[in-house]
């Protein structure tokens, strides 16, 4: 199953061999545009989920490829904390309980490192940073009922929210293929990343990017063959769109790659520690040749143009 790719405009590729999930470009992100300035702490425009997992929001995945629509129950719930004992400890405990009141049952990355297997020797998860993926075509504005005006896609890539149109119908949240689109049922608005499209205009690079330590995450014009996604994407074709069966179903053209993470070591008998069947699902068959690329070209050392790119920072081209 082959979706295409962008042709033209800014693209992220992010390498999923990688990531360690160290949170910074969601933690980043947070901080940058405060998105707490929406009254919902539980909206995460970036996160690094923990993948097999049922990711954030809750089992998004199973309830997109069921057509099922998403819940307020599915986000994080609204915790209140228990600061006046630190002043009224009435319970006598050292140090004062302050835990949260509901205690959370669920939540971001309550499945963190989890994955699969039973044993150590078995064991098998990845890092998967997930953001809107921009896409061309994108299902959100199909369905906005102001086309345009709540929901714009611009030339070079960046799908916005205005929030001043937004009626908050909710319409966007239940047809991105990818959950990406987050409500505040306080003030009954859609927002999502923005592709820091300010930054953009000012020649900065988005904010994920530069802050990932592991320098995992590559940005630039996917036309521009002095980019890092040129090479990626295009030159080598290591770069892959997330979900392909979902991406196919909805119509869209994801503007976020993916190199998949293939580069794990083996089981001790031998054996591959990923899920096949998982791999396919999250990336279609394509990640087998991926494999052998990278394995190739990481045999050939410095020498490759492929591993230059992987491992040179800056990590974009503007």
């Amino acid at each position: 199953m082959a979706v295409k790719i962008p042709d033209s405009g800014y693209v992220f590729v992010i390498d999923l061999n990688k990531c360690i999930g160290c949170q910074a470009c969601a933690v980043a992100c947070k901080v940058w545009w405060k998105t707490d300035q929406y009254e919902a702490p539980y909206i995460w425009w970036r996160i690094v989920e923990t993948r097999p997992g049922p990711g954030y929001p809750k089992n998004w995945l199973n309830k997109k490829m069921l057509g099922l629509e998403l819940k307020r129950e599915d986000y994080e719930p609204e915790a209140k904390f228990r600061y006046e004992n630190l002043f009224n400890n009435k319970e006598s405990t050292v140090p004062p309980r302050i835990y949260p009141l509901p205690i959370p049952q669920f939540g971001p990355n309550w499945d963190w490192d989890k994955g699969e297997g039973n044993k150590p020797e078995d064991a098998w998860f990845f890092y998967l940073p997930m953001a809107c993926m921009h896409c061309d075509n994108p299902a959100c504005l199909r369905v906005c009922p102001m086309p345009g005006t709540a929901i714009i896609k611009l030339p070079e890539g960046p799908v916005l929210v205005n929030p001043e149109f937004c009626g908050g119908c909710m319409q966007c949240v239940q047809a991105c293929p990818y959950a990406r689109m987050f409500f505040s049922f306080e003030r009954k608005k859609a927002s999502h990343c923005i592709m820091c499209a300010p930054l953009l205009e000012r020649g900065e690079p988005p904010v994920c990017v530069r802050t990932c330590p592991q320098r995992a995450i590559y940005f630039g014009r996917i036309d521009d063959p002095a980019s890092p996604v040129y090479v990626l994407a295009k030159e080598y074709k290591v770069a892959l769109p997330l979900l392909p069966v979902l991406a196919e179903k909805h119509g869209v053209v994801p503007r976020v790659l993916y190199i998949p993470p293939v580069l794990t070591p083996p089981k001790p008998d031998g054996t591959p520690r990923y899920d096949e069947k998982y791999m396919d699902l999250m990336f279609g068959p394509d990640w087998r040749r991926v494999k052998q690329v990278l394995e190739q070209e990481r045999a050939k050392g410095p020498k490759s143009k492929l591993m230059q790119v992987l491992t040179m920072y800056p990590t974009w081209k503007l």
